[in-house]
């Protein structure tokens, strides 16, 4: 199972972990962690490449794992596309959880 952890701070997601592989199916064939990896890694790339934040992303393919974290100095425009790319992000993974709860945890704090 994967779990993923939203952290908020004034109402936005400020932190988002990720962490194991879902088990759906074998490394390569599974396609619940591939939709997941990829709904995750566009959000960071977002907000890396579009917005243009350091976010202090970490990735462990081996382990399953991503986490990045948003600035805490950020111009009004850059926190409200965070928010933008950060919400769609989180729509998208509430999605696959409700496809597939049994494989997918999330959590926001």
């Amino acid at each position: 199972m994967t779990k993923v952890v939203l952290t908020k701070s004034n109402g936005r997601i400020t932190e988002v972990n990720v962490e194991g592989h879902t088990g759906y199916a074998e490394h390569g064939q599974d396609i619940v962690c591939a939709a997941l990896s990829a709904t995750v890694q566009y959000a960071a790339l977002g907000l890396k490449d579009i917005v243009g934040l350091d976010i202090n992303l970490k990735q462990n393919d081996e382990k399953g794992t991503i986490s990045f974290k948003l600035p805490q100095c950020m111009t009004e425009k850059q926190s409200v596309e965070a928010n933008a790319i950060l919400l769609t992000m989180r729509a998208g993974i509430a999605d696959l959880v409700s496809g597939y709860p049994e494989f997918i945890k999330l959590e926001e704090k």
